[in-house]
């Protein structure tokens, strides 16, 4: 107590009595106090529910001789077997039980065990009191299973006592198992290498002659495939020849479409009648000069432009149902006079000759407006026609005259047809003006 106390030791060797050391009780009085007392002579003096135990602490002694330790049963798989050395246990054991005893006649109740199964265990173990030992499903091998004890003062008997035994393997576990083993996996070996080989062998041949059908239908297509060579060398020759034909054709055709489009562009932009393109959507694609100084717009000026915007608004209705009879295909070509309002407010008389341009397939590309001015005409009928009012008036007033009127008449006439013609045909006029002043002259 007093090293525990001065901190030298960490515990309190003690030893324990219990009623198999001479108790009458193991339960002790402490309610009344003092509970214990130690008298003159060193005794110490305990009160239990029994009556007083007394213990002389001089004539204590320990006791210095250890228990015999003896295996008195084992047991495999509940079934008891002889503990003779060396026994040979079959395979398949399940469960094994040691039941041992260490004898003490002093405090045989107080009696501790270890044991330990060398080859399996690597430690002892601390059984306590516990006098049998389990085993489950160790593996097969040689053991020693080996048991000590000390008495109730904590004295070992480190001799103590063993049992030796064999656990046989199965046989799937044993060397000759083993050794069949691998003298099957070689066996098998031997034989798929042998198979494989005879496999190979007749899968070479299988393909040596396969290789020959086939090399020798690569033969016969060879020689089929020179002679379709030389056919198709030759018919790609002779396509060859019709195709520099079409190429010189086609070189010739488009050079006379150039020189064709050349000559219409030449006429076109040279020609005194207005010519103009005019979209489906009604507004101008392109126009020729004559067209631009007639109207007094240019053809940038019109290309955003509608011909209804330069259409005089009493014509409008008419142009616009012409066009549409175009558009829908309901005609293909149409003639008309109209009114058109130039750049400079002034208004025009126009004779229009409306046609279309369709593609190859048929489809509507754009129309195409011709446009003659004939104002001096309209004004010149304008006049002709308030001369006719007058002459009328006289006629009227004096019917005497009608010959003068009717020869007057006839002048009239006469006179609208000459200056209607080169209007309408100034070609035509001129032509003949021509020859009349060499008649003249």
């Amino acid at each position: 107590l007093d090293n525990y106390f001065q901190g030298k030791s960490d515990h309190v060797a003690s030893t324990v009595y219990t009623m198999a050391d001479g108790l009458k009780s193991n339960e002790f009085s402490g309610a009344v106090y003092p509970s214990a007392w130690k008298s003159s002579n060193g005794k110490l003096w305990f009160g239990t529910y029994q009556g007083l135990a007394v213990v002389d602490p001089g004539k204590i002694k320990d006791n210095a001789l250890p228990p015999s330790v003896f295996i008195e049963q084992v047991f495999i798989d509940k079934r008891s077997i002889n503990i003779s050395d060396n026994v040979q246990l079959p395979a398949g054991v399940g469960e094994l039980e040691f039941h041992y005893a260490g004898l003490s006649f002093l405090v045989p109740g107080k009696v501790k065990f270890k044991y330990k199964l060398e080859g399996f265990n690597q430690t002892w173990v601390d059984a306590g009191t516990r006098r049998v030992a389990y085993y489950t499903n160790i593996p097969p091998a040689s053991y020693r299973f080996r048991v000590i004890a000390c008495n109730n003062d904590g004295l070992w008997n480190e001799a103590g006592t063993s049992f030796e035994f064999s656990l046989a393997p199965h046989f799937y576990k044993t060397r000759w198992f083993y050794g069949l083993c691998v003298l099957a996996v070689i066996l098998a070996g031997a034989s798929v290498h042998r198979f494989r080989v005879a496999k190979l062998k007749t899968r070479e041949r299988e393909l040596t002659h396969r290789v020959n059908e086939r090399t020798e239908e690569i033969h016969k297509l060879n020689g089929e495939l020179e002679d379709r060579v030389m056919e198709r060398t030759a018919e790609l020759r002779d396509v060859n020849a019709e195709l520099q034909k079409d190429i010189a054709e086609r070189k010739r055709a488009e050079e006379a479409l150039r020189q064709s489009e050349e000559r219409f562009r030449t006429i076109y932009e040279s020609s005194p009648i207005g010519i103009a393109s005019i979209g489906i959507s009604g507004k101008f694609i392109q126009v020729n000069s004559a067209f631009e100084k007639l109207i007094g717009y240019s053809e940038a000026e019109l290309r955003s432009m509608s011909f209804i915007s330069i259409t005089y608004p009493d014509d409008v209705g008419e142009s616009t149902e012409v066009f549409k009879q175009l558009v829908e295909n309901r005609r293909d070509r149409a003639e008309f006079e109209k009114r058109y309002i130039q750049k400079n407010g002034q208004v025009i008389w126009t004779h229009l000759t409306l046609s279309v341009a369709r593609d190859a397939h048929g489809n509507l590309l754009h129309t195409v407006t011709m446009i003659e001015d004939i104002t001096e005409r309209k004004h010149a009928e304008e006049e002709v026609r308030k001369q006719l009012a007058e002459l009328q008036r006289w006629h009227v007033l004096t019917l005497d005259r009608e010959d003068r009127v009717q020869a007057l008449k006839q002048e009239i006439n006469e006179l609208l047809i000459r200056l209607s013609e080169p209007i309408r045909y100034p070609s035509q006029a001129r032509a003949s003006r021509d020859t009349e002043l060499k008649q003249r002259g």
